[in-house]
């Protein structure tokens, strides 16, 4: 599962996020899109990435979580590399999602927002 962090991302959704997944066992790779792996998150916190954005595209992820934040999903937004990689995961039915302010910011301005609704009767 790939978490992208960049500065201004919201420290606690980002941190929820990869907690959370890594408490399940999951394979979490958190990727700064930033040159560095250290970020400055929307509070002023700092956070440390396991690689940065450009290592973490030579992998394949069954999921990419964005954690929103102004911003973190502004720099979503702006980074071809990213965007790209997520519509290769839209375009290979893979799944992809976003938090915050990301799915406005982030997806939607790229034709990535999808709106799943549940009808039970």
């Amino acid at each position: 599962i790939l978490v992208p962090i960049a500065n201004g991302t919201e420290e606690m959704e980002a941190v929820m996020i990869i907690d959370i997944l890594r408490r399940a066992k999951a394979n979490v790779v958190v990727a700064s899109l930033e040159g560095t792996l250290e970020i400055v998150a929307s509070r002023n916190v700092k956070m440390v990435a396991d690689v940065l954005l450009d290592d973490a595209l030579k992998q394949q992820y069954d999921l990419i979580l964005l954690p929103g934040g102004l911003g973190g999903a502004q720099a979503y937004a702006k980074s071809d590399k990213l965007i790209g990689l997520i519509k290769k995961q839209a375009e290979a039915s893979k799944l992809y999602g976003a938090i915050c302010a990301s799915p406005a910011i982030a997806l939607e301005p790229h034709g990535l927002l999808k709106v799943m609704v549940c009808d039970k009767h």
